[in-house]
């Protein structure tokens, strides 16, 4: 008796929690299915259509410094952040070899001048002594030969001076234009490789007009056909907190050019004129680019997330009495934040930030 008592209350138990689960459960979903929706009200506000970049701040008028001659810097006049002038020293090489070969050069100058005058002084008696029929004209000619020969002999000399003296010029590097000192890469006594070898040529350092700074940027081939040349744009920069820039795209690219090796990303490289700040801005750094590209002080408009697109249509969860129902509607600018209506709401209406449920499987609207 007890044993079968065991069993039904066993039994009880068993159907009573079978009960609170099953009724938990529909509670649940019941609780879920009447979760209400969050709406917003469309509105009229100002929206501003960005697009944003990042990139490289550069002097607008730089120069990488080579050599054309290699050999070993004898003196470096200049340390990295001088200010310099177009025609200044930067750095001489040592150059005593050439010197050499310039007054071995200059000598043979000397010595061809010398002959030429006396191969003159011949031909000219020559031909003096032929017009009185006192020499055969073979000599004449043959003197007349040996004064061609001294005449090429000295030109050549002086080509070869004319050489040695450009290789004599090319070891004193000057700066090209105004700007400061970059990226100095040598020392006294270096051994530098120049133009003049199959090899790569030493990079000296380079001269940076920084009173004019430019911002070079890519831009993505989504975001280029809303920026054109002369947009404004501002500018921030990571190592110079609270420091903005304006500025005005000057360059646009008009083909793609692949960013990484497998060629997935296709960018536009873009360049951006700093106008004049305050601001300690120098080449180099980093710089974070916003560009207006359209704006309306007053557009209709709904939350980004209020927007659906499938196949192409474009619509929204439009709220019609105690249900929501699938409105087509026509977007303009948008700041990421705000979307604009041009057509299918009115300022009031109110849709929804997310699918309703119930209607996940709702087609989208038709035109």
């Amino acid at each position: 008796m007890k044993r079968v008592l065991l069993i039904v209350v066993l039994a009880a138990l068993v159907a009573g929690g079978i009960w609170l689960v099953r009724n938990k459960l529909v509670l649940s979903t019941s609780e879920s299915a009447q979760a209400p929706v969050e709406t917003a009200a469309t509105e009229t506000r100002a929206i501003e259509e960005l697009v944003r970049a990042v990139g490289e701040v550069v002097a607008a008028e730089a120069t990488d410094i080579k050599s054309e001659i290699s050999g070993r810097i004898q003196k470096l006049n200049v340390k990295g952040g001088d200010k310099v002038k177009a025609g200044d020293v930067l750095l001489e090489i040592d150059a005593d070899d050439v010197k050499a070969e310039l007054e071995a050069v200059n000598l043979s100058i000397e010595a061809s001048g010398i002959r030429q005058e006396r191969a003159q002084m011949d031909f000219d008696r020559k031909k003096a002594l032929r017009a009185e029929k006192f020499l055969m004209e073979k000599d004449l000619t043959e003197a007349d030969i040996e004064l061609r020969l001294a005449h090429n002999a000295l030109e050549g000399d002086r080509a070869r001076q004319k050489v040695s003296q450009i290789k004599l010029a090319k070891s004193t590097i000057r700066a090209p234009h105004d700007g400061i000192v970059l990226n100095l890469k040598v020392r006294d006594g270096v051994v530098i490789t120049g133009a003049e070898t199959a090899g790569e040529t030493s990079l000296l350092m380079q001269i940076a007009d920084t009173s004019q700074l430019q911002v070079q940027s890519d831009i993505n081939e989504v975001d280029v056909i809303k920026v054109t040349v002369g947009a404004s744009a501002r500018v921030t920069f990571d190592s110079v907190p609270g420091a903005v820039a304006e500025a005005t795209v000057d360059t646009l690219a008009l083909s793609a050019q692949p960013r990484d090796k497998d060629k997935s990303i296709r960018v536009f490289p873009m360049t951006l004129v700093l106008k004049p700040t305050d601001a300690p801005i120098k080449p180099g750094i980093t710089a974070s680019i916003v560009i207006s590209t359209a704006q309306k002080e007053k557009a209709l408009a709904v939350p980004v997330s209020a927007i659906f697109v499938e196949e192409g249509r474009v619509f929204v969860y439009a709220k019609n009495g105690g249900g929501f129902e699938v409105r087509p509607v026509q977007t303009g600018i948008s700041d990421t934040v705000y979307m604009e209506v041009k057509g299918g709401l009115k300022e009031g209406d109110e849709v929804a930030l997310q699918r309703p449920p119930g209607l996940e499987q709702t087609d989208p609207p038709q035109d």
